[in-house]
């Protein structure tokens, strides 16, 4: 992620329209908010009536392709060409293995929804975060407890980063160094202040746009983004 927000810039001011997971992508599915689209509380989906991002890039001319958990119900129903929900680091080829056998000529929208750093996190956290010699942020209390966890969410993040750079290569080899790249996360950690609240640690998403030729490198953009606002600006 170091290397891609070297050739990015950073939005920063981007927030969630809910700090859980179905509502979260399903405004992001459907510029709705979650109490407009009907998918208000965790584990519910966005209603049939309400057209979502995939349909309305298809009338564009795009190819649209899920890989990973990109949402919640029936990935046919939103409008998606094709979908496989299953990316960990088991399977960090998938869009390598995607690409290199793509048969399309329409230009292509493609999400990567990587698992990571969603829960369940490692069971044992990677050596090199010793729970010991962590700096806790100011919100969380300083107990063993609260550092294993903390060891282990930082190695989950560390897996995400793997399988960030995979695809990330795919995309180079397959798609080009033109290819406009967005990087997004829906909510923040599952720990006290993050998922399920509304500080904003759990509602402030960290966002890059490698868009060469039109973002500059290094550019920061203070302007206030909701999740809501992708949908538009896509179609846009």
């Amino acid at each position: 992620l170091d290397q891609l927000a070297e050739r990015s810039g950073l939005l920063e001011r981007v927030y969630v329209a809910s700090p859980s997971c179905a509502p979260s992508r399903g405004a992001m599915l459907s510029g709705l908010m979650p109490y407009r689209n009907g998918a208000e509380p965790n584990h519910t989906y966005v209603r049939d009536d309400v057209r979502q991002l995939p349909l309305y890039m298809k009338d564009l001319g795009y190819e649209v392709v899920a890989l990973g958990k990109i949402m919640h119900g029936a990935d046919k129903r939103a409008g998606f060409d094709h979908a496989d929900r299953d990316i960990s680091v088991e399977k960090i080829g998938m869009v390598e293995d995607y690409l290199a056998n793509r048969d399309s000529d329409r230009p292509l929208l493609l999400m990567v929804g990587i698992k990571d750093p969603h829960v369940p996190w490692p069971k044992e956290p990677f050596p090199h975060y010793h729970p010991d010699s962590l700096t806790l942020p100011p919100q969380l209390m300083d107990t063993l407890a609260t550092r294993v966890e903390l060891a282990r969410y930082y190695s989950d993040v560390e897996r995400m980063d793997q399988q960030a750079a995979a695809t990330l290569a795919a995309v180079e080899k397959h798609l080009g160094s033109e290819t406009i790249i967005f990087f997004t996360s829906d909510h923040g950690a599952q720990l006290p202040y993050g998922k399920w609240n509304n500080y904003d640690y759990s509602v402030k998403s960290p966002t890059l746009v490698c868009w060469p030729g039109v973002v500059q490198p290094g550019a920061r953009f203070p302007a206030l983004i909701s999740f809501v606002d992708w949908l538009p600006t896509l179609i846009e």
